[in-house]
């Protein structure tokens, strides 16, 4: 059903003409016309509740056809130059009907493009409905630009499924509601759990995008995710050449300060005679013996 709005102002009020302006294309005027109307003689009973408290509810009736059209229109060129603002709000078409409403007797200060001032009101006598504009549906998604938020996309509109995919896609002034984006989630495995935030995935839907748990591995890192790196001596314990000689050559690998060294499993020491070692690590056996 459409909403009916109260007319405060009469159609004496309004600019003739209809002038383009580049870079003010803001319709804030009504240009009215007087009109034959076809539609068939009708009237109706209607509870009028004005957004502005000043204007209290009254029962009227209306009364249809309609005997003014009201177009939205730009004013330019005004001279003497009006001491109010220099643009209102955007308006629409609105066909005016005769009313008949019980005497109301209101006051308002009211500021528009002429000024400010006080009004008082008598009674409703004429009654605005808006007219409904050109469907305009560039995507051919069946939804009007008026009530499509992307009418350049034939996927988004508000009857489409929203998706994980950064954009508002059933129009509902929210964007990837229900996915759970930017809280915090864990990876799990057989290696650990590591902790990471909710993502779009690239499909339409989320993942938890962070570290997966991995094996431990010497690099300084904390691959599993509990808390600690390189525990366990990963990739030590195992024989190596230390690249001395003697018995310094032998070695054993280890995890140091996240990289593989090989430590020998023996120091130099004095040369002990008859082992047939070298124990002073100089390249030669029993020397001094």
């Amino acid at each position: 059903m459409r909403k009916f709005v109260l007319a405060v102002a009469t159609a004496a009020l309004f600019l003739a003409g209809i002038v383009g302006v580049a870079g003010a294309a803001t319709a804030d005027h009504l240009q009215c016309f007087k009109i034959k109307d076809s539609q068939a003689k009708t009237s109706y009973t209607a509870t009028l509740t004005p957004s502005d408290p000043a204007f209290v509810p009254a029962g009227c009736t209306l009364k249809v056809p309609a005997k003014l059209l009201c177009v939205d229109a730009v004013k330019t060129n005004v001279v003497p130059t009006p001491p109010g603002a220099a643009e209102g709000v955007q308006l629409q078409k609105y066909l005016c009907y005769k009313a008949k409403c019980p005497k109301l007797a209101a006051t308002a200060s009211l500021t528009d493009q002429f000024g400010a001032r006080a009004v008082s009101t008598k009674t409703t006598s004429i009654i605005c409905a808006p007219v409904e504009g050109p469907c305009v549906d560039a995507d051919l998604d069946t939804f009007c630009a008026d009530v499509d938020c992307n009418d350049g996309n034939a996927l988004i509109n508000p009857d489409a499924t929203e998706t994980c995919d950064s954009a508002d896609n059933n129009c509902d002034g929210n964007t990837d509601e229900g996915f759970n984006i930017g809280q915090a989630c864990s990876i799990s495995n057989g290696f650990g759990s590591c902790s990471g935030t909710r993502t779009c995935d690239g499909l339409g839907g989320a993942t938890c995008s962070g570290p997966t748990p991995a094996a431990e591995t010497c690099d300084g890192n904390d691959n599993n995710c509990d808390g600690n790196a390189d525990e366990g001596n990963p990739g030590g314990g195992q024989p190596c050449s230390t690249g001395g000689v003697g018995v310094c050559a032998p070695g054993t690998t280890a995890c140091t300060d996240g990289a593989i060294v090989c430590n020998p499993n023996n120091v130099a020491s004095p040369e002990t005679c008859g082992d047939g070692l070298d124990n002073d690590c100089d390249g030669m056996v029993d020397e001094g013996c």
